[in-house]
């Protein structure tokens, strides 16, 4: 090796971290408020309204610069009077209801060009917003989204569309909205909120029997099982902050515990007030019930496993092991009939060996030897037969007596 080579080193590539725009998304309406909740609560201190509102009211925040759905063009907007401190207002248009639909007439001139479109103002008034973060453990990784609940507290019904957010007069970010009826809440979101850190684990007890029936030979165990989800929140951020957590609800599942804020079709949602650079601890427990049904006429032993709680009371316990004694012993003396029965078989498939060896013997000394050795083997096969038969019929009148017990087992045997 030259000592005069320059000696070179391999520089790792990392990259930077950045992650994509959030999408906005449609929330659920709420199907069920909490009875607590009569009105909206205050957010937390230190956590002031979004500046939304006052946009709205101002002209900005709901769809944009005033204009509902997007942002106007600069034409559209010298066509617009001002209205107070250089901020952009307009006379609000005339609405009138035509059945299910509204009819809107603006009394200022529109200009279009040709091949052009225009977005028209056509509401100006307050809306009731309140500023959130919202996390939704099946479309979220460790952070909630930024968002808001509106209230359409106008006379107004809000078709579909896109809204624009302006906080201090800057843009922050985009949204979806759906049909809006009037007096409805909705929420929306439109970015990230990083300064929340969210991590969640899920716990479950095992699964217990809470009730049984028993009824026409029919078993029924009402089983139990308690899953909870704990969800480890973090605010990192300066001020404190209102969060929603949407807990997915579960087919059978009954929430236990504290009563959520709003229901869903599709999930639970739960208010958390965070306080700056705390942990908070959220469990959600769901009640998980199913029910087994057990044929008493083909219980079996390993069965009995699931009576032995204390929802089965001693004397029906015992019942049920004298239905399985009695099912054991049935099996037994079904199984003895059939290894007789197929003896007997294995018997008369000799014995017509043992006929087609005589057809075929001739009238010499030593075939007549072996005739009658023959004969004697057939005597001694119908000797055996006429046991196994006898046998047969013995057992196969215990097995009649047996059954006519087990029936009457389980029809005596009631429990509710």
């Amino acid at each position: 090796m030259n000592l005069y080579d320059p000696l070179y080193t391999d520089r790792s590539t990392v990259a930077v971290p950045g992650g994509q725009v959030a999408a906005p998304r449609q929330y659920e309406s709420a199907v069920r408020e909490s009875a607590a909740k009569s009105a909206m609560a205050p957010p937390p201190p230190g956590s002031p309204r979004s500046q939304s509102q006052a946009a709205a009211r101002d002209g900005g925040g709901f769809g944009g610069g005033g204009v509902v759905g997007g942002v106007a063009s600069e034409e559209q907007l010298r066509d617009l009077p001002l209205v107070g401190n250089n901020v952009l207002g307009f006379q609000q248009a005339h609405r009138t209801q035509i059945e299910d639909f509204f009819e809107y007439k603006f009394p200022f001139p529109v200009r279009l060009a040709s091949r052009q479109s225009a977005l028209l103002p056509f509401l100006q008034k307050t809306l009731n917003i309140e500023r959130l973060s919202i996390y939704n453990p099946r479309t979220d990784r460790g952070n909630p989204q930024l968002g808001a609940r509106l209230e359409d507290n106008t006379d107004t019904p809000f078709e579909p569309g896109p809204v624009t957010f302006f906080e201090d007069g800057r843009y922050t970010g985009e949204a979806v909205l759906d049909y809006m009826a009037r007096g409805e809440k909705r929420l929306v979101s439109y970015g990230v909120d990083h300064d929340i850190q969210i991590s969640n684990r899920q716990q479950s007890q095992p699964e217990t029997t809470t009730r049984l029936t028993i009824d026409r030979g029919i078993a029924v165990l009402y089983m139990e099982r308690v899953q909870t989800a704990i969800y480890e929140i973090r605010n990192k951020g300066t001020a404190a902050k209102t969060l929603i957590v949407e807990h997915p609800r579960q087919t059978g599942g009954k929430l236990k515990g504290d009563e959520p804020w709003e229901t869903t079709d599709s999930f639970y949602r739960f208010r958390v007030s965070l306080t700056t650079g705390k942990m908070t601890e959220l469990p959600v427990s769901e009640v998980l019930n199913r029910q087994t049904n057990v044929t008493l006429s083909n219980l079996t032993r390993a069965q009995l496993v699931m009576f032995r709680g204390k929802e089965t009371p001693d004397a029906v316990r015992q019942k049920l092991g004298q239905i399985v004694d009695t099912q054991e012993r049935i099996a037994a003396q079904q199984a003895d009939v059939s290894t007789t029965q197929s003896q007997i078989d294995v018997v008369f498939r000799d014995q017509d060996r043992l006929r087609q060896n005589i057809m075929a013997l001739r009238d010499t000394r030593e075939e007549q030897d072996l005739r009658s050795r023959y004969l004697n083997q057939l005597t001694s096969q119908e000797d055996q037969v006429a046991a196994s038969r006898a046998h047969i019929d013995a057992v196969n009148k215990d097995l009649i007596a047996a059954k006519s017990r087990l029936s009457d087992l389980i029809s005596n045997l009631s429990w509710q």
